[in-house]
């Protein structure tokens, strides 16, 4: 491997040695500082573009994946969670830390707004164990928090900053077992297994799909039996026990949560059954995604934990925590791609959705850490033979997939920010708008889009998106292959190429808000009357379903902006409250003598009020007709 330092010069005469004995000092501190300097860039450009993403979350945009889990941490809380969170459910960590939030403001909209700017400082927090991390790929201090920075700069990690999901937690957590791996495999102690088990633990516990990395720590705990067996086998055993009362806690908690049963994950199995050819697209997709967001950087350090692995296995005959990373990276990809095979998710009759193609966000925490090690290695300085082995592999990746994956796949269809967030800076390239209609069905209304069958990416056509961003990482690999040992200039190149990334992906990420987030109408109707007639419940119709997609995406956002005593009705002899969420065409208007509260509608629901005294207030006041 190539010198690390930013530049040294060899001297041997006795002149040019006494020249160094006056020099070496003040030149060693001007490296140092510069080094420094280039590392709070780092991290000061990460600050700004997760504030500069997160300013974007007005309110929640994903009535599952965020409302749920900001309804479990209202549960944690003690304050209350008024009905059952509708979903396929999600693993509480993230939840435990937001809950007493709850003990500060009872205001949804304020409660959402610390949360994400918790996930702001989380997300930045999480630079300290990266550094940790590629601090041991001989890496000076300063080089290390570098990396780290540069990896938070990313759009894979900014663009989260504008939701409350649980990634940013979970990316917090990998990074701290991975460095406890590390730690365990220099000094094989009781201490540091109990730290591994423990980070493993809460691994398993923030997201359901980290399951895979159990199996994976237990399997490189295996390898540490020729080191100190007493240690290994302890090891194993409690981070089985302690990651399995994780997981079966979380999963009991869904159950007792949920109104419906936990259902995330349950399709990998069934998907092992799809074509060959529908798993080979879903599998090209996402590889593509991650190597034309991370520029490729993900493979030099897929490449450099390989060549690591082969040499702990020569010299010692047994393998490292770089078996650890890869295990990881593994395990998620495989979950990943396979939950995505199927012909149900890539082709639709509707608009569809291009996110199925290259879905990111379950690989994204994971793919972090080999784009750290990567980054490591540039730093140091690579080899012509690295490069040639990025050059292989990306192409390798991209050639068939813009030439047989792109021409088919949903170019048209609809994007979430968060399941691809590393695509965002070129989805200005995309053909169409995305759809503008809230709502969890994409073809509410269809938007002006067409379809095709086949349509090969150029320049100029609806499919050069595909083009736009491989060839970016391909520009980035042929500057790698003139500026190798220009390791200043790659740091700054890839600062700025951060900017403009966040930059660019920030139009989609309002966008997304613009459709999904905001306070629903009805939502400020309903608080306009709490506020003046002190009405603090309210039913939902759970018959009424305006779009069968949607009533369970309403009622999630309608019990998370109420925080009152939301009460599910299904028969319209039996309401318990004055107030009730209903269809704009509610069946039961005329039977009941139920009057319209206001002129605001939310996704085909409208605020009803029935017979009584509140009724007869209301029309007084002429907000009921």
């Amino acid at each position: 491997m190539a010198d690390g330092s930013y530049g040294s010069t060899a001297v041997s005469s006795a002149a040019a040695q006494h020249g160094r004995e006056t020099t070496a000092w003040p030149s060693t501190l001007g490296r140092l500082a510069r080094a420094w300097w280039l590392a709070a860039a780092a991290v000061v450009v990460a600050a700004v573009l997760h504030g500069y993403m997160a300013l974007t979350a007005v309110a929640p945009a994903f009535p599952y994946d965020e409302i749920t889990l900001l309804q479990y941490a209202k549960y944690f809380s003690g304050t209350g969670m008024s009905i059952p969170v509708m979903g396929g459910g999600y693993f509480p960590a993230w939840s435990f830390l937001l809950a007493p939030i709850w003990w500060v403001t009872a205001d949804p909209g304020t409660f959402y707004r610390i949360a994400v700017w918790l996930g702001v400082g989380i997300a930045l927090l999480t630079i300290w164990p990266l550094a940790c991390l590629v601090r041991r790929f001989q890496l000076s201090a300063p080089q290390s928090v570098l990396v780290a920075g540069l990896v938070m700069c990313m759009p894979s990690r900014t663009v989260q900053a504008a939701y409350t999901l649980s990634e940013k937690f979970l990316m917090l957590a990998l990074a701290c077992a991975a460095v406890a791996a590390y730690r365990l495999w220099e000094k094989t102690t009781y201490g540091r297994m109990a730290m591994l088990a423990l980070l493993v633990a809460l691994v398993v516990l923030t997201h359901a799909r980290a399951i895979i990395v159990l199996p994976v720590t237990l399997l490189w705990l295996l390898f540490l039996v020729k080191r100190n067996w007493r240690v290994s086998l302890s090891a194993i055993v409690a981070t089985g026990l302690l990651a399995i009362a994780g997981y079966r806690f979380a999963m009991r908690l869904n159950t007792k949560l949920l109104a419906l049963p936990f259902n995330q994950g349950t399709n990998v199995s069934q998907n092992l059954r799809s074509p060959l050819g529908i798993i080979a697209s879903a599998v090209l997709g996402q590889l593509w995604y991650q190597v034309v967001s991370s520029l490729g950087i993900i493979i030099i350090g897929f490449v450099a934990l390989l060549v690591i692995m082969v040499r702990d296995w020569k010299k010692e005959k047994t393998f490292g925590p770089a078996l650890w990373l890869l295990g990881v990276l593994a395990g998620s990809s495989a979950l990943s791609m396979l939950s995505w095979s199927s012909h149900d998710m890539l082709f639709s009759d509707d608009r569809g959705r291009l996110d199925a193609w290259i879905y990111g966000r379950y690989i994204d925490p994971f793919a972090a850490l080999i784009v750290a090690v990567g980054l490591a290695m540039i730093i140091r300085g690579l080899h012509a033979s690295q490069l040639f082995s990025l050059f292989g592999i990306g192409l390798l990746v991209i050639v068939p997939t813009v030439f047989w994956v792109a021409p088919r796949a949903a170019t048209w269809g609809a994007i979430t920010p968060a399941h691809v967030p590393g695509i965002l800076p070129w989805s200005g390239a995309l053909p169409f708008a995305q759809q503008q209609d809230p709502g969890w069905l994409l073809n509410a209304q269809p938007g002006p889009y067409r379809t095709w069958g086949w349509l090969t990416p150029t320049f100029t056509n609806d499919t050069r998106f595909w083009l736009f961003a491989s060839l970016t990482s391909i520009v980035f690999w042929l500057m790698l292959l003139v500026a190798r040992q220009r390791k200043t200039l790659i740091a700054l190149v890839l600062v700025v190429a951060c900017c403009f990334g966040g930059v660019l992906s920030r139009p989609a990420v309002e966008a997304y808000q613009g459709k999904d987030g905001g306070v629903p109408p009805v939502v400020g109707t309903m608080k306009e009357i709490s506020d003046r007639y002190h009405v603090s419940t309210l039913s939902f119709d759970t018959v009424c379903r305006t779009n069968p997609g949607n009533s369970a995406w309403v009622q999630n956002v309608f019990a998370f902006w109420f925080q009152s005593d939301l009460k599910l009705t299904d028969s319209y002899g039996s309401f318990s409250t004055e107030l009730v969420i209903g269809c704009q065409d509610f069946p039961a208007a005329a039977s009941v003598h139920a009057l319209q509260v206001g002129k605001e509608s939310s996704i085909g629901y409208q605020l009803w009020v029935l017979p009584g005294h509140l009724q007869d207030e209301l029309k007084v006041a002429g907000l009921a007709s």
